[in-house]
């Protein structure tokens, strides 16, 4: 049963329904030098209290952070492991149970005709970058979809964190 929980938080934490369901958003510092960061690292994740936490699973942690390393490396930015980065990236993870209720048809004296009730899990996944020398955010990302399967889990890490990193830096 353990086992089961942890193969299903590791793997279907952000297995979205194809990136067309996926819902990618950002918001950032208006007066944040963006032309200036050049390099970056990532901020320690730290065990969460919640043993059902995805972030406890060092897999996934690892899945995120190479997805993120690839991306922003494609992108000119340079990795600094230890020493001084110019920004340094925090990420979160979430999933959730969610209830759709759909109604079809409709009878004037009897309501609704037919009811379906759906129940889906939804990921989301946060990245946000903090300037070294203020210790301000500057910047965030986020992406947030259905899960789908757990067979697929590498493959859609690495689309949702390319269509959020895919927007930074904003555009001015």
């Amino acid at each position: 049963m353990k086992r089961s929980l942890i193969i299903s938080i590791l793997s279907g934490l952000f297995i979205f329904a194809g990136c067309a369901s996926m819902t990618v958003m950002t918001d950032f510092d208006e007066q944040a030098d963006f032309d200036s960061y050049r390099t970056f690292g990532f901020l320690p994740q730290k065990e969460r209290p919640d043993s059902r936490s995805p972030l406890n699973n060092r897999f996934l942690r690892l899945r995120v952070e190479d997805a993120i390393q690839n991306e922003m490396e494609a992108k000119g930015y340079r990795f600094v492991n230890k020493g001084r980065a110019d920004i340094r990236i925090a990420y979160h993870v979430s999933m959730r149970d969610k209830v759709r209720v759909d109604h079809y048809g409709y009878h004037p004296w009897r309501g609704p005709r037919h009811t379906e009730v759906t129940r889906y899990k939804q990921g989301t996944l946060i990245i946000d970058f903090v300037d070294t020398d203020q210790k301000v955010m500057v910047w965030r990302g986020w992406a947030s979809g259905v899960i789908n399967s757990p067979q697929e889990a590498e493959e859609h890490v690495k689309k949702a964190v390319k269509r959020i990193i895919d927007k930074y830096p904003p555009e001015s």
